[in-house]
């Protein structure tokens, strides 16, 4: 959603389409938030979730902050329309290439637990059904 809503937004030419790309995009942001830290919390000790959590906050801080930079600079020195579509369509792709980064590299846990027959942790293992 979020490479679709900021791909959309190098193709705007009235008001109420660059409303719904942003909507679409912030919803793809706020959706990617929120799997990325469920992502954290899986691949992770419990020991090393804080760092871990500490450094996802600084380099989400620092690529929002030299990104914003170097997109500045790019169009104060172009000050070329198709500048600032080039960068939206660069932020697409990036969104685009993470997503499929996670699908190839993230192992699917819950996917091999299940298939090597494992039993089941947290909530599906309850000790009311365990005593049964």
């Amino acid at each position: 959603m979020s490479a679709l809503g900021y791909a959309g937004f190098a193709f705007v030419d009235r008001p109420w389409q660059a409303f719904a790309y942003a909507v679409v995009g912030g919803a793809g942001v706020g959706a990617a938030r929120t799997a990325n830290q469920t992502l954290l919390i899986t691949l992770v000790t419990p020991e090393q979730r804080p760092a871990s959590f500490a450094l996802g906050r600084v380099a989400s801080n620092l690529g929002l902050g030299s990104g914003a930079t170097v997109a500045g600079f790019i169009l104060a020195s172009a000050q070329h329309p198709r500048s600032f579509q080039t960068l939206y369509v660069f932020d697409a792709i990036t969104y685009a290439a993470f997503a499929l980064v996670v699908l190839a590299m993230v192992p699917n846990r819950r996917a091999a637990a299940a298939h090597a027959g494992a039993m089941g942790r947290g909530f599906r293992r309850s000790p009311a059904i365990a005593g049964s």
